[in-house]
């Protein structure tokens, strides 16, 4: 004892005297009592002295007693603090080791001895309580109801406890895009029927076969998942029946044997019985033996405690540990942390257990077996059985003899078991290698758990008894070999398999972009222009193809980092991914080039592009789910298709990544696939091949279908001979004949002296739809150094025949040669010397102009030293050496003009063609275009078409008129006038009756009145032409402007009206007021007599108003009459009552109206004859009057005597372009809500192709998607396989004999390799298919080594623990997919020979056999890795023979004598269960106990290892069990496994597992869904950009209006693709998706998703300016969002690790923002759901979550149903600039001084309030925008008072439009104020626009209505009533002269037309002002 300690706490805690203490100390100890009983007494006993005695002497009696008393009053906690003082410091071993040197105890020695002997024992026993503590812990988990668990936590425990190790219980998620090759049914047996499989397996529980206890027990086991699964797996095996064919004596004699084997196991049967006599018996003994009480002294005894602490150090145990578990008491094992784990909670643990089980044993049925005749009715039956679960395997013996009593010599036999519960025969082994040991209990094992071992053995034991007679048994043990350290690598294993999706996704932008971009140039004209300059076809797609290779490369090296900082390809070269990805850049590009020339509009290119790319892809999908099916040629072939070579390429990858190898530059040729020869460098290949395949289909289709613009080439164009060498130079064109054409043409003679440069000849062009000619029959020469001017009206052809000439067209007929070359065929060489103006600017945005005239120069072939000169002198030219460096984005429209104009003449062009070159310029910028146009006349020829007849006239050498594609005339301008010309036109002007009116009225502004003559600003050489009078007398300013045509259409004139400038009187005080003048009544025929006179051919052709015209003819003037005549007039001007009179010549204005008007434009207009009355509905009728005008609408002209005019205003009396009344609040919100959608739907039914591309594709993309998905693979057919190892070709085998001295284990060696060998495979009479028999074998020889290893072996200190050096396996810092190994690990390489098999034996008899295979498994997988043809693991097994007995078994005399000593012990009744039980399990135990054991290893990586290697080591029992003189090679076993063909309910399973690719499903449908909802935007942006919706709300169409309209509609579209998804999967019935509780939810999370994306899309529309590019962007970003979000947040569910889950959730509720996310995500949760509940509704266990609950999709729907309104209300805010405060520009303005005196007294006006009564009152208002410093309007102050026509004259860049603009509230205005009728147009812009008419600058039309329904919808919108929306939109029609033209989509209309229109949108509704900025701004006001 300890008895320093003890001593003090006896004097200090129970105060002792110290004297007391010390003959305590001294006492004498009775040992043997104390340690037999010592644990029993307790301190309060031995207050009776008598015991006290009994354990301690104590000398001094007077102590005794006294020690005695203190004891007796110590209070109870003191004494049980002494009592534990005393037992923690007793020393046990001290006395007894001290007497045992005394001898005196020979006994106790013994026990001692013994007793610490077996405490070691147990000490090392409680070791492996650690495995039985996990042990218990898993199966705690398991069975304490864990029902929230997910089912993978519950596998993985069961996989625990089953295997030892945590495999993902065979649940692996299916990868996104990847059929899993092995095996479909992630876990046991298949489902019960389908949908309602849980009902079904609720009534077919009861079994009346077994009994109700057990019928209990079943439903016990139903009710708890794990036991369900448990029981599942288990019932065939236990219940289930062995089916045998045919029913022969041999046969009978045979499966008695087998049936011996399971009627052992009836001993169990009484195992219950057993334990209820026990149980009772061992708590007794526990609790209160004497044995246990020992135990429990020496646990807590000093000494021994510290004995047995070291004994147990390494274990993590104390003794204190086991001394509470063994407490007697219960206090005493509790603990402040609560009670611990005691041996009664064990105690009751097994008693739970064992009932259990022996309840279980009564639902065993060892009445197995059972006889059918024939194989056919073995599988009928087997059917039958199976749908109860009641069949365990059908085993048919082949080639028995039928009568035969004995069994053949050699057996074959083969077992048939259900698909689920065996391996497949299809394979052998995985398709691809990748590390990691094959050991998923689930899946890997089946050979296992399904019982096909058991039974194969069980039966080949049988036949080795009776063949051999012997009933002594060779025990075999089946082992997995050892595996050494991998990589396991989830998110390797999981991402490779999506990596081809992935990669293909991550291109698409730049996919969508590219094709947009080629498209774009396209539809722009922009490419034609390039190559009209002489940009050849080739050098433009390469540089095309640079400039898009250079983004992707780069892209390509960002995802090259990407895939290796990421760890998606640690092991692969960089630089081979890097080229890899570089080809597939290249490739695609290729593909979209050959894309892009399928569409011509860049929208449709934009939509179409990214779907039909993604869907080449989905080839792809199928070929890997055909996998096994696929060959070599079908792979090449499906290569052709770049993406699906590209999935091939990351597949090989994704494998070699799995192998731990990467791809490096030395295994490009090799393929990681066993028996395919597909490799990288094949994919690489296929690539490149279709890169040129694309090519020149590229090249192919856009030579034959060039699109809108450019000349086809014919369809054999390839073959021939001027293609490729170019034309001949063409001798054949002669110079036109010079006589004239048809009469009606007036043709000058032609210039013969100048050289010609154009010449088109019979010019015929019809457009498509062969309804329109636009050219007919044109010829007309243009001769070099003349400017041709070539007019005609809208329409008339011009632009086509320019296009013709430039080869935009082909011409339908006829020709054209310029410089004598023809257009049709020399187009190139033409194009050398050709410059264009187009109409429209073709200018790059992005570049300067220096840059511009650079790259044109150099196109047109100027090297660098001409282009420099040229460039500087053009921009000298032009007038913009200040301005060279800007961007053409940033000049002013006369700027951009100008210089489209010098890039036509840049490069030297011979012919220059100039369309409308002035159009839109002012009058200061026109003239600079004139100036350079005269000076760059001189060497070529320019061709110029104009609207402007000034401009024809001045710069013209020649004129050409042209109408409805025929030619009219063709002269000099003084020949057309002299041919064409009327005359002179003689003007007298009336006289007012009162001056004194007169002169009042011009006092405000004095008007001077020039006669209409355009030419009036020409340079004088041609002042000739034109003489001005002008006599400013009495002429009244006027309210309106008109023109009309006269009677016969001479000329135009503008009539000036007398009325009062606001006429009360006026019905219609807007256009063509005609009203009675207040001039003199004068007599009209004295003045006519009087000019007839003088001149007797004068007419007069116009008396208007003020004044009277007369035509004089050309004669007259030649013959001197106009002298006298003029002279008369002057002396009698007052009698006549004229005040003044003015001559003018005719213009050419004139000329080209007459010309114009002889062929018929405008023909319905011109007479004033109107259709007659039609009845037309108001749009509210449904029918609006959208009806087209057909021809029955014609009318008879003259069907009336009433005057033309009078019928017009008859009409539309009383229309003004306004409604009778107006609409006001809510109705006209109604009325404008229903014209929005009007509109978007004539938009949508014309635009069928977008509306295709944008609604119906992604649904067909979702059907193409689903047909993929299910084609599956063909099921259902698994072959008969041969059980043997040499299916697995060169391999290794290896034994190992352990028990060398003994005489069975050598006959058995002997057996095994002497002939025939293993197996059957040599046996006489019999082959294995492939494997030769050499019949000798060769020498045992070992392999060479090195000196070093061989000194490594000699001198090294090695045991069998450790027998040779360790390899390195991965760490932290180096990732090793396998161990790297030194040399001579393993130990020295065995003796081998090679078999008469052929394959290699190792002998490794005395080594550590694990530590050999592990060590050296890295060494023969790296020969095969580099072998590389595809991966053979060589090691499939091996033998262990004489193994001692199994490890796990002890001895059976062991076992016997224990099961003795527990009878003697627990004093077993005689004839009682428990006895019983025991004596029958001693004989059970004796017969699993066979001396001789082999142990059988085998690689699992080899399906079918585990069997073959049984077969193997049976067959060598039998033959060495033979009795002698029988021939060993006669002898034979032969198994076979052949499963049964899947039943209906697994094909509809096993298909469903396929197609369970639902999560590619999935991604299809947000991929489908993206480009619905951005596709929205385009309309939205068109509307934007073109000014449209600002024409709208300028209408009075609120905000919220626009956007409503908007919404609702676009809702509408999209509910149709949604619903077409939605009928594509319920037509498909995946029930995932449309099971009765998935189809509500899957149709909620299509409408929300549109609900919630489409607002979100809307802010997009304020960003954008193209659509395309809209449309590009929003679909990649919605796919982005969609994909990868849902994607990534269920790819991290996959990992286990907690930090990654927590991230995880934090993810999902952040994406739920996103509306794309809630959809992707919501789907794939659905799917998961519906996936997980069918696995496992397999055990009967229903687990269907509704997809409604909150966790799983219902809070996306919730998400999305907020977001909805969200989205939709910052929509709305950002249109009224909520979050746009405007920043104010400080700018400090200089004063306002050097003003005009007009302009100061206008601004004193304005700012004195005296602009109050003006309708629009204009303040100071200023704009300055925030990148100038200039102010765009600088403080503009001027009021309009009503009925004013205000004219706003400027250069460009004067701040008109921007005045505009302000006005309009299309911009923001800086400063100053402006009122229209006294509402603020800063505070409220509502009223403004309702009393605003608009015509912008550029027409904001939509390109798809006809101009009527531009009018009527503008009507609607102002508030016309729909009953008089009709009228007023006729009365707009017939006022702007739109007839012909009105029932035509707008995007046809010409220039002028288009003007016309804008000019009606104006003016409807009648709006008290209005804003006309033409190309000369001014406002009408009225």
């Amino acid at each position: 004892m300890d008895n320093g300690k003890f001593t003090t706490f006896l004097q200090q805690n129970i105060s002792m005297p110290p004297i007391v203490v010390e003959e305590i100390m001294d006492a004498d100890l009775k040992l043997e009592q104390v340690l037999v009983s010592g644990f029993q007494i307790r301190l309060k006993d031995l207050c009776n002295s008598s015991r006290l005695a009994e354990y301690v002497t104590i000398h001094n009696e007077e102590v005794a007693k006294f020690s005695q008393t203190i004891i007796c009053a110590l209070p109870e906690d003191k004494l049980n603090l002494l009592e534990h003082e005393f037992r923690s410091n007793i020393d046990l071993l001290k006395p007894i080791t001290k007497e045992m040197s005394s001898r005196s105890f020979p006994v106790l020695r013994e026990v001692t001895d013994n007793m610490l002997h077996s405490l070691g024992q147990l000490a090392k026993e409680v070791i492996t309580m650690k495995s039985w503590a996990e042990m218990r812990q898993e199966v705690m988990f398991l069975t304490s109801g864990n029902s929230t668990a997910s089912p993978t936590s519950l596998y993985q425990a069961v996989s625990r406890i089953v295997c030892g190790h945590p495999e993902g219980g065979g649940l692996k998620i299916k990868s996104l895009n990847w059929y899993e090759d092995n095996n479909y049914k992630a876990l046991f047996g298949g489902t019960e029927g389908g949908e309602n499989g849980t009902e079904e397996d609720s009534t077919s529980v009861y079994d009346n076969s077994t009994t109700p206890y057990c019928n209990d027990l079943m439903m016990t086991l139903e009710s708890s998942p794990l036991y369900r699964m448990i029981w599942r797996a288990l019932k065939p095996l236990l219940v289930g029946k062995i089916l045998y064919t045919p029913n022969t004596p041999a046969t009978r004699l045979l499966m008695s044997e087998v049936n011996k084997t399971f009627q052992e196991l009836s001993v169990f049967q009484d195992l219950g019985a057993m334990w209820e006599e026990v149980r009772p018996l061992i708590k007794t003994f526990i609790e209160s033996s004497k044995e246990m009480d020992l135990i429990r002294t020496l646990l807590t005894n000093k000494g021994s405690k510290q004995f047995l602490d070291r004994q147990l150090n390494s274990t993590g145990w104390t003794s204190e540990d086991i001394s509470r578990f063994l407490a007697k008491e219960v206090f005493e094992a509790q603990e402040e942390s609560g009670t611990i784990y005691t041996w009664r909670e064990a105690l009751n643990e097994t008693d739970r257990v064992v009932l259990t089980m022996s309840r279980f044993m009564e639902c065993v049925n060892l009445d197995k077996l059972e006889a059918v005749n024939t194989e056919e009715i073995l599988i009928d039956k087997s059917t039958e059985l199976l749908n109860d679960r009641k069949f365990w395997a059908g085993v048919v013996f082949v080639d028995l003899p039928e009568d035969d009593t004995v069994l053949p010599q050699h057996i074959k036999y083969k077992i048939r078991m259900d698909i689920d519960n065996v391996e497949r025969t299809n394979k052998i082994k995985d398709g691809y290698w990748d590390p990691g040991p094959r050991a998923d209990p689930f899946e890997d094992m089946r050979y296992i758990w399904g019982g096909f071992a058991y039974l194969q053995d069980v039966i080949e034991q049988a036949i080795i008894r009776i063949q051999t007679g012997t009933e002594k048994r060779t025990g075999v043990y089946v082992q997995q070999m050892p595996y050494p350290c991998y990589v396991d690598d989830i998110f390797l294993r999981v991402m490779s398999r999506s990596l081809p999706l992935f990669m293909t996704l991550a291109w698409i932008y730049s996919v969508a972009v590219i094709i947009k971009g080629i498209v774009y140039e396209k539809e722009a004209r922009l490419k034609e222009t390039m190559r009209i300059m002489g940009l050849d076809n080739g050098i433009l797609w390469l540089s095309w193809f640079i400039s898009s290779f250079i983004p992707l490369l780069m892209s390509a090296a960002l995802l090259v980092l990407i895939l290796k900082t990421g760890n998606l390809l640690p092991y692969s070269d960089p630089s081979v991914v890097f080229v890899f990805l570089s080809i597939f850049g290249v490739v695609t590009i290729s593909q979209c080039f050959l894309i892009s020339t399928i569409f011509s509009r860049a929208n449709l290119a934009a939509a179409c592009g990214g779907i039909i790319y993604f869907t080449l892809y989905l080839p792809y999908v199928l070929c890997v789910a055909w996998q096994d099916y696929v060959e070599f040629s079908l792979k090449i072939f499906a290569s052709l298709l770049s993406p699906v070579a590209f999935g091939f390429g990351c597949e090989v990858f994704a494998l070699f990544e799995e192998q731990g190898v990467g791809v490096q530059w030395t295994n490009l040729l090799d393929s990681p696939l066993q028996e395919d020869g597909y490799s990288l460098t094949t994919s690489g290949f296929m690539m490149l091949f279709d890169t040129l395949l694309y090519g020149v289909m590229t090249w192919y289709i856009e030579a034959v279908f060039p699109g809108q613009f450019g000349i086809p080439r014919p369809w054999y164009f390839p073959f021939t001979k001027s293609y490729w060498c170019g034309e001949e130079p063409n001798d054949s064109f002669q110079h036109p004949s010079l006589q004239k054409g048809p009469s009606e043409v007036c043709m000058e003679e032609e210039p013969a002296h100048l050289q010609l440069g154009v010449s088109i000849q019979n010019l015929v062009k019809i457009y498509r739809d062969g309804k329109k000619v636009a050219v007919d029959g044109l010829s007309l020469s243009f001769y070099e150094g003349q400017i041709t001017s070539f007019l005609g009206h809208n329409g008339a052809g011009k632009t086509t025949t320019m296009s013709i000439l430039t080869g935009l067209f082909p011409p339908t007929s006829g020709t054209a040669y310029i410089m004598g070359k023809d257009i049709r065929t020399e187009l190139s060489s033409i194009r050398q010397n050709l410059g264009v103006c187009p109409q429209h600017n073709v200018l790059f945005d992005m570049l300067t102009v220096e840059e511009h005239i650079w790259f044109y120069a150099r196109l047109k072939g100027l090297s660098e030293e001409k282009v420099k000169t040229e460039l500087e002198q053009m921009v000298i030219d032009v007038g913009l050496p200040n301005k060279k460096k800007c961007k053409t984005s940033q000049l002013s429209g006369g700027m951009q003009r100008k210089l489209s104009v010098a890039l036509a003449f840049v490069g030297g062009s011979k012919v220059v063609i100039l369309d409308e070159p002035t159009a839109g310029v002012d009058p200061y910028s026109r003239r600079g275009i004139w100036d350079l146009l005269l000076k760059y006349r001189q060497g070529r020829t320019i061709i110029l078409s104009t609207h402007h007849m000034d401009e024809a006239d001045i710069l013209g050498d020649r004129i050409a008129i042209i109408s409805h594609g025929k030619l009219c005339c063709v002269g000099s301008s003084l020949y057309l006038k002299n041919q064409l010309g009327t005359g002179y036109y003689l003007t007298l002007v009336k006289r007012d009756t009162d001056s004194s009116l007169s002169s009042c009225r011009n006092s405000s502004s004095t008007m001077s009145y020039l006669k209409k003559d355009s030419s009036s600003s020409a340079p004088a050489s041609k002042q000739s032409q034109s003489t001005i009078l002008a006599a400013p007398s009495g002429v009244r300013p006027t309210g309106t402007v008109i023109t009309k045509h006269n009677k016969h259409g001479q000329r135009k004139r503008e009539a000036k009206s007398g009325e009062d400038s606001v006429s009360q009187s006026s019905s219609d005080a807007g256009l063509g007021s005609d009203h009675e003048s207040d001039t003199l009544t004068i007599d009209v025929s004295a003045i006519s007599n009087l000019i007839n006179k003088h001149v007797p051919e004068a007419r007069l052709v116009e008396d208007i108003g003020h004044e009277l015209t007369y035509v004089l003819p050309y004669e007259a003037a030649k013959e001197g009459a106009f002298v006298e005549l003029f002279h008369e007039i002057d002396d009698r001007l007052f009698d006549l009552g004229i005040s003044s009179y003015g001559v003018s010549d005719t213009t050419l204005e004139e000329i080209f109206l007459k010309v114009a008007e002889d062929t018929g434009v405008d023909a319905e207009t011109s007479d004033g004859l109107l259709p007659a009355r039609r009845k037309r509905y108001a749009f509210g009728d449904h029918q609006s009057c959208l009806r087209p005008f057909t021809e029955d609408d014609n009318f008879d002209t003259n069907d009336s005597d009433m005057d033309p005019e009078s019928r017009e205003t008859d009409y539309l009396s009383g229309v003004d372009g306004k409604g009778s009344y107006h609409m006001k609040s809510w109705s006209l919100m109604r009325q404008q809500f229903t014209a929005l959608l009007w509109k978007r739907l004539l938009y949508a039914k014309r635009s069928r192709k977008g509306f295709f591309a944008q609604i119906v594709l992604p649904a067909v993309f979702v059907l193409i998607a689903l047909m993929f998905s299910l084609i599956v693979p063909p099921f259902g057919k698994y072959p008969s396989l041969e059980i043997q190892p040499w299916m697995y070709d060169e391999q290794y085998t290896f034994f190992s004999n352990d028990a060398p001295e003994d005489p069975g284990t050598e006959t058995l060696l002997k057996a095994l390799l002497e002939k025939p060998g293993f197996g059957t495979a040599c046996m006489d009479g019999y082959s294995v298919k492939g494997v030769p028999c050499s019949g000798e074998d060769r020498e045992w020889r070992t392999q060479f080594v090195s000196q070093s290893v061989e000194e490594l072996f000699m001198y090294g200190n090695w045991t069998m623990e450790n027998p040779s050096p360790a390899c390195e396996c991965s760490n932290e810092n180096v990732k090793k997919m396998l161990p790297v190994c030194p040399p001579g690990a393993g130990g020295m390489p065995p003796f081998q020979k090679v078999q008469n098999t052929s394959d290699i034996l190792q002998n490794l008899t005395g080594r550590n056999i694990s530590d050999y295979l592990v060590k050296t498994y890295a060494q023969i997988i790296g020969k095969s890795l580099k072998n590389k043809i595809w991966v053979n693991e060589f090691r499939y097994g091996g033998f262990s023979l004489g193994a001692s007995s199994s490890p796990a078994l002890p001895p059976s005399e062991e076992v016997i004598a224990s099961i003795r000593h527990i009878k003697r012990r627990l004093d077993l009744a005689q004839n009682g269960a428990a006895n019983r039980f025991l004596d029958s399990f001693g004989v059970f135990m004796k017969g699993l106990d066979a001396k001789d054991n082999v142990k059988v290893w085998f690689n699992n990586k080899g399906w079918h290892a585990i069997t073959s290697f049984l077969n193997v080591m049976n067959n060598a029992i039998l033959r060495s069990k033979l009795p002698e003189g029988k021939n060993p090679a006669k002898y034979g076993i032969t198994a076979f496994n052949h499963p049964l063909n899947l039943t209906k309910e697994q094909l509809s399973e096993v298909a469903l597992m396929t197609t369970s690719v639902d999560v590619l499903v999935s991604i299809c449908v947000i991929f489908a869904m993206s480009f619905v909802p951005a596709s929205f935007v385009v309309f939205l942006i068109q509307e934007r950009v073109s000014k449209a919706k600002h024409m709208q709300c300028i209408s009075g169409v609120k905000p919220v209006i626009y956007w409503l309209a908007n919404f609702v509609w676009d809702m509408c579209n999209y509910i149709v693709p949604a619903t077409l998804v939605i009928i594509i999967f319920i037509c498909f019935q995946q029930d995932s998706y449309v099971s009765s509780s998935n189809l509500p939810v899957l149709a909620l999370l299509l409408l929300l998703y549109g609900w919630s994306i489409t607002p979100l899309m809307y802010p997009a529309s304020f960003v954008f300016k193209i659509p395309s590019t809209a449309y590009v962007v929003l679909t990649s970003v919605n796919l982005f969002i969609g994909i990868n979000g849902s994607v990534a947040t269920f790819v991290l569910e996959l990992f286990t690790n907690n930090k990654l889950n927590n991230i995880n959730d934090i993810l999902k509720s952040v994406l739920l923002i996103f509306p794309h996310f809630c959809l992707g995500r919501g789907l794939i949760d659905m799917v998961k759901n519906q996936a997980m509940a069918d696995a496992l509704e397999r055990f009967g266990e229903n687990r269907f979550v509704s997809p409604m609950s909150w966790d799983l999709v219902g809070r996306n729907l919730f998400a999305m149903a907020v977001e909805g309104l969200v989205f939709f209300i910052i929509t709305l805010l950002i249109q009224y600039r909520f979050f746009i405060k405007p920043r104010p520009v400080t700018a400090k303005l200089p004063p306002v001084i050097d003003e005009d005196e007009d302009v100061a007294r206008e601004r004193q006006r304005i700012i004195n309030e005296g602009g109050r009564s003006d309708i629009l009152e204009i303040k100071g208002l200023t704009k300055i925008y925030r990148t100038k410093r200039k102010p765009a309007v600088d403080r503009l102050c001027v009021g309009i008072p009503p009925g004013e026509c205000f004219g706003l004259l400027g250069v460009n860049g004067a701040g008109k439009t921007t005045t505009f603009k302000m006005l309009t509230g299309d911009t923001d205005v800086t400063a100053g104020e402006a009122f229209l009728k006294g509402h603020s147009i800063l505070s409220n812009m509502q009223e403004v626009h309702q009393n605003m008419g608009y015509c912008p600058q550029f027409d904001a039309i939509n390109e798809l209505l006809t101009g009527r329904e531009h009018l009527e919808l503008y009507a609607l919108l102002r508030g016309v009533p729909e009953k008089e929306v009709c009228k007023v939109a006729e009365w707009a029609v017939r006022k702007l002269g739109l007839v012909k033209y009105s029932e035509k989509c707008a995007g046809g209309y010409s220039g002028g037309n288009r003007r016309k229109l804008s000019t009606a949108i104006a003016l409807i509704g009648g709006p008290p002002v209005v804003f006309l900025v033409s190309k000369l701004e001014l406002f009408l006001i009225r």
